[in-house]
């Protein structure tokens, strides 16, 4: 019986070393992050990604956090530390270090990958559809500026424009004609305007 005893007592012991389920724990892997590229047009922002996330690849997540603690209020140098300019490539640059792998390209690259002419791809995709863009963001003003209008303009009613001094006027309305030389009346008071005389016309 004291035999059987101690046998229990190192299997319980061999499995609290082994995580108590008789199996291995294993440290959980660090997520990789998505490829990015470095910063083309910000050598300060990229100096600073590079000193930081070499720190933090060799000492650990919390350096990174004294270092945020450290900038608040530096948020435009470190932007990359709270979620601005330069972030992605910090997590991915971090990420390469801490595994001894290129940060130049994404895993399982072809020899011939060329970060540089990726980001003048990713430029002129950028442009090309800010430049698409545009024409709709003006229609859409467009569209606005007649949604707003008096209800006359929308009605296919023209607007008067300010009427010479010798117009017709009887109240708030007025005579004017329209390019083509047609009589219509415009009340100022409301901005509305009708083919049919008013009262006193």
């Amino acid at each position: 019986a004291a035999a059987a005893a101690a046998a229990a007592s190192g299997e319980k012991r061999k499995r609290a070393k082994q995580g108590g389920n008789g199996s291995k724990k294993t440290a959980p892997s660090e997520e990789r992050p998505p490829f990015a590229l470095k910063p083309q047009d910000n050598v300060a922002l990229l100096k600073k990604i590079v000193a930081v996330a070499t720190m933090v690849a060799k000492n650990g997540l919390k350096f990174e956090q004294v270092t945020r603690k450290k900038q608040e209020g530096n948020e435009k140098e470190f932007s990359f530390l709270f979620g601005g300019d330069g972030e992605d490539y910090y997590r991915w640059l971090t990420y390469a270090i801490k595994a001894g792998i290129s940060p130049d390209a994404p895993p399982g690259a072809t020899p011939g990958f060329n970060p540089l002419a990726l980001a003048e791809a990713a430029r002129k995709i950028a442009e090309a559809a800010a430049a698409a863009v545009a024409p709709v963001v003006v229609a859409a003003a467009g569209v606005a500026a007649v949604e707003h209008a008096p209800v006359a303009v929308r009605a296919g009613v023209p607007v008067a424009p300010a009427p010479p001094p010798s117009v017709a006027q009887v109240g708030a309305w007025q005579a004017v004609k329209d390019a083509t030389g047609r009589t219509y009346f415009w009340n100022k008071a409301s901005n509305t305007t009708t083919w049919d005389p008013p009262p006193g016309f």
